[in-house]
């Protein structure tokens, strides 16, 4: 029987593709399960503060990792080497601030949008500011989920751009707006699952087909000079140093997950700072996994290729940066067997989703109290906010997917690393900093607190684009790696300098502060 032509791909089969579409059915059926459970709008968006932290810590590490990184680290590993695994040195150095500060902050705030602490700390413009800014953040984060995604499945199944975009946005947004924070935690869960069985399924397959085990990747690696790297550089046209990559971690940490709502909804969903902690273990335990599987698989098809070059087809280089993205989703649709291609495909969509899903969600919250409620809408019910919130997902999944087709067509030189920079990471550190600037500077007022995020925007926007602006005038280039840590250190530094300049604060905001609320009598 001849397929048509849409399932005509060179690599994917029909077992493939019916992997893939009982996935499908699988997260519509979870969203499906819980779309009768919310009646309230603390229950749509943080499920009534009940949620179990394993699955709570599973749904983190599945929201934050994305398709970019699913690709993009074995990709980063591919072309660059070993370097980017060093990331994980950040780990005791951004951990210890997320357990020791920020969960006994934010738990005791008891908030269903974090931007409601910016209020209280500073005044409604600057909780509309922060809200509105991670609006930003949140579309360009979700386009490039869904762009990064959309590529790697294009490169298996030759299917047109466009039909990928609308599909991969629409399912996450469908079982999203029906079933709530509830759905969203435990299709996560799912998806986490699907992850790392896609990675190991990966490794598997390579050391048999080749004979090869990981001392031979590693071998194959450092014959090209892959395991080499630099500790330390103050030269940002310098990649792989690592100084700078796990500084890149520990400041991408700490921001997200002390101003990003779709990290911090997570902690809202617990009743208190112990099951905090339990989740947050969890989740390190699982990034610590994914990260070496990912690096693992970058050396392991690059062992794989080396051994085979007559699988490589001609249309892809080993050493070329944009190329280096396409591998993994070329092993996966021509080398892997039927079912297990299907599978890992299927891992590839849980990657995406996971993060589209939670954004989505996140957003909707946002949306729907800080800026829905708030303006105008103070008397509505807690029904009608919830409606408003539901039709502002399905509304921001059209968005996101147009925001996508924007990013496609950006030109330029540069892999899924990159992208992250300039589709979205140049703005979390300032985001973040506007959080960490109302806790501990409390000579810190409204003016202040904006004009050091403003400036701290700039900078990483100028470092994300420099190749775009500044390359053709300098001739010079400038690592990803030092965005967030220059636009943090950027905001941290204004707001420090332009506080000695303002008057005295209220008293009454500085009970805001992180010593004032981490002292408030809470459940452990």
């Amino acid at each position: 029987m001849t397929l048509p032509p849409l399932f005509a791909a060179d690599g994917l089969h029909s077992a493939d593709y019916v992997v893939i579409v009982i996935y499908f059915l699988a997260m519509i059926g979870i969203g499906v399960y819980f779309s009768g459970k919310q009646s309230s709008g603390v229950e749509y968006f943080i499920a009534g503060r009940s949620m179990p932290w394993l699955a709570v810590g599973l749904s983190l590490f599945s929201a934050l990792l994305s398709t970019i990184s699913y690709l993009a680290v074995p990709g980063e590993t591919i072309h660059q080497g070993l370097a980017y695994s060093l990331n994980l040195l950040h780990i005791p150095i951004s951990y210890g601030v997320i357990y020791f500060l920020l969960i006994p902050f934010f738990m005791r705030l008891k908030v269903v949008s974090a931007y409601e602490y910016l209020e209280r700390r500073f005044s409604p413009g600057v909780r509309t500011f922060g809200a509105v800014l991670f609006m930003f953040y949140c579309f360009g984060w979700m386009a490039a989920v869904v762009l990064t995604c959309s590529l790697g499945l294009q490169q298996m199944t030759g299917w047109p751009l466009w039909i990928i975009l609308v599909c991969n946005g629409l399912v996450s947004t469908l079982y999203t707006t029906i079933g709530g924070i509830r759905a969203v935690i435990w299709t996560d869960v799912v998806q986490a699952i699907l992850m790392l069985a896609g990675g190991v399924l990966t490794l598997i397959f390579v050391g048999v087909s080749t004979g090869t085990t990981p001392v031979d990747w590693w071998n194959d690696a450092a014959t090209i000079g892959h395991t080499d790297f630099t500790w330390f550089s103050l030269d940002p046209s310098k990649r792989n140093v690592v100084f700078w990559i796990a500084m890149n971690s520990v400041a991408w940490m700490v921001c997200t997950h002390g101003g990003n709502q779709v990290a911090l909804q997570r902690y809202f969903t617990m009743s208190s700072p112990r099951e905090a902690r339990g989740m947050l273990f969890i989740k390190m335990a699982a990034e610590i996994m994914m990260s070496l599987l990912l690096v693992a698989t970058g050396f392991a098809l690059l062992t794989y290729y080396q051994r085979l070059p007559e699988h490589l087809p001609d249309t892809l280089s080993l050493t070329l940066k944009r190329d280096a993205d396409k591998i993994f989703p070329e092993f996966i649709a021509n080398r892997l067997p039927p079912i297990f291609a299907g599978g890992v495909v299927a891992a590839l969509f849980a990657a995406a989703m996971s993060t589209i899903s939670s954004g989505v969600n996140s957003m909707a919250a946002v949306f729907a109290i800080d800026l829905y409620r708030r303006n105008g809408n103070s008397t509505r019910k807690d029904p009608d906010q919830m409606q408003m919130g539901i039709w502002f997902t399905a509304f921001s999944g059209v968005i996101i997917t147009l925001v996508a087709w924007a990013l496609a067509n950006l030109p330029g030189d540069f892999n899924f690393i990159d992208l992250m920079q300039k589709a979205f990471n140049f703005m979390i550190g300032p985001l973040g900093v506007l959080f960490l600037i109302g806790m501990f500077l409390p000579r810190c007022r409204s003016a202040s607190a904006v004009a050091a995020t403003m400036l701290g925007i700039v900078v990483g926007l100028s470092l994300a684009y420099w190749q775009q602006i500044f390359e053709p005038l300098t001739g010079t280039s400038t690592s990803p790696y030092w965005v967030i840590p220059c636009s943090v250190l950027a905001s941290l530094a204004t707001g420090t300098l332009l506080s000695f300049f303002e008057p005295p604060v209220d008293p009454a905001k500085l009970v805001h502060t992180w010593q004032q609320v981490v002292a408030q009598k809470s459940d452990r």
